[in-house]
C-alpha cells in the first residue's frame, strides 16, 4: 500500500488491521462467510486510502478479474488490462481465452478500457464483453511503439511521436509504459507524464541490485520469456541462474524457456518459504546445464553462488515473487553481502 511512493507505515498498517478485523469478529458472530487473506488485505488498503484520501487509486487485481476483491470496486474512472498469457490456469481456465473472459470482468458499464498488445483471439474476447457494457477501447499497437536506445541504464522509446526515458532495462517495459501514458491522455493527466515515467521504479522487475547480480518475479511462461530475451540482450558471460517457483505454476514451459539463456553456466535449484512451493527435486532434470545443483533455502542458494562467483560471472535470480520477497530481504538484512 503505497501513497505517492510512500509504503505504508507500521502504525497505518495496525490501524487498518484492527478496523477491518473488528468487521470479520462481527460477521464470524453472526455466521457469516470469512473473508481470504487477499480479501482482508484488500478491505485493509480501502480503509487506508480512504483515509489518505487519494486523488487517484490504482487497484491491481489479484486474481484474474471477474471475481476478484478488487473488482467490488463499481465505478472506476477507467480499466486497463495488460497483455494476457497462461497463469492460475487450474482457476482461471486452461487457453488463453478463457483467462481473457475472466480477466474481461473487469469492464464496467460506460467506462473506457486501455488494452495493451493482445493475440488475436485474447483481443477478440475482450472486444465482445467491451461492445457488451458499451466501453470504448483505447488501444496500444505495438507498431505504435519504437525502442531508440535500450542499455543497462535504461531505454528509451518513442510513442505517439514523443519520445520517453525509463530506468528499466527490459524491452517490455516500453508497452507497459505506453499502457500509462495512453490512460493519461483519456484522464487528461498527461502532462506530468513524462516526468513521472522517469521516476519509475518497480522492485523485483529485472532489478538491477548490484553490477552482478539481478532479479526477476517472472512466473508464469511469458514472463520468463521476457527475462531471457533480456538477459540474453545484455552482453554477459557465465551466468548463474537461482530458480524456484510456486507448485502451481507451469514450470515445465519456463524451464523449457531458461534452457535458452546465452551463456548459461551454473543452474542453482531452491524453495520458496511458502507451502506452493515446488519440490525443488522435481526441477533438476529439466535443465541442460552440466553444472546444476539443489539446496532447500534461498539463503543457501545466494550463499553458494556469491561463494563460488568468478570475475566474469553473473547471477540472475527468477521463478516467483516470493522468491524475490525472501532474497530482498536478505539483501536488506546484509546489505554488504558480496
Amino acid at each position: 500500500f503505497r501513497v505517492n511512493s510512500e509504503i505504508i507505515s507500521n502504525e497505518d498498517f495496525l490501524d487498518a488491521f484492527e478496523n477491518v478485523y473488528e468487521i470479520k469478529t462481527k460477521l464470524s458472530e453472526e455466521n457469516m462467510a470469512m473473508p481470504s487473506y487477499f480479501e482482508f488485505l484488500f478491505l485493509m488498503a480501502m480503509v487506508y486510502f480512504k483515509k489518505e484520501n487519494v486523488d487517484y487509486l490504482i487497484l491491481e487485481t489479484g486474481l484474474g478479474g471477474k471475481l476478484d476483491a478488487t473488482n467490488s470496486v463499481n465505478n472506476p474512472i477507467a480499466t486497463v488490462i495488460t497483455p494476457i498469457d497462461l497463469d492460475h490456469c487450474k482457476i482461471l481456465g486452461d487457453t488463453k481465452e478463457k483467462i481473457a473472459f475472466e480477466k474481461a470482468g473487469i469492464i464496467k458499464e460506460g467506462v473506457p478500457l486501455v488494452l495493451a498488445p493482445q493475440e488475436k483471439e485474447v483481443r477478440e474476447v475482450i472486444e465482445k464483453v467491451a461492445i457488451e457494457k458499451g466501453s470504448k477501447v483505447y488501444y496500444v499497437d505495438n507498431k505504435d511503439i519504437e525502442i531508440t536506445e535500450s542499455s543497462e541504464k535504461g531505454l528509451s522509446f518513442s510513442y505517439d511521436n514523443k519520445t520517453y526515458h525509463l530506468n528499466f532495462i527490459p524491452k517490455y517495459q516500453a508497452i507497459n509504459a505506453s499502457v500509462a501514458l495512453r490512460l493519461c491522455e483519456i484522464l487528461k493527466l498527461n502532462s506530468k507524464a513524462k516526468e513521472g515515467l522517469l521516476k519509475a521504479k518497480s522492485r523485483g522487475r529485472f532489478q538491477k541490485v548490484r553490477d552482478n547480480l539481478f532479479i526477476d518475479g517472472g512466473h508464469n511462461p511469458q514472463g520468463i520469456r521476457e527475462l531471457v530475451k533480456t538477459v540474453n540482450s545484455l552482453e554477459r558471460k557465465n551466468i548463474t541462474l537461482i530458480f524456484a517457483v510456486a507448485e502451481d505454476k507451469d514450470y515445465k514451459a519456463m524451464v523449457k524457456e531458461l534452457n535458452t539463456i546465452k551463456n548459461l553456466k551454473r543452474v542453482i535449484i531452491t524453495e520458496i518459504n511458502n507451502k506452493r512451493a515446488l519440490d525443488s527435486k522435481v526441477l533438476l532434470d529439466l535443465f541442460e546445464a552440466d553444472d546444476k545443483m539443489r539446496f532447500n533455502t534461498v539463503s543457501e542458494s545466494l550463499k553458494y553462488a556469491n561463494e563460488n562467483l568468478g570475475k566474469d560471472e553473473t547471477i540472475i535470480i527468477s521463478g516467483s515473487l516470493y522468491l524475490m520477497g525472501e532474497i530482498l530481504e536478505i539483501l536488506e538484512k546484509s546489505p554488504n553481502t558480496p
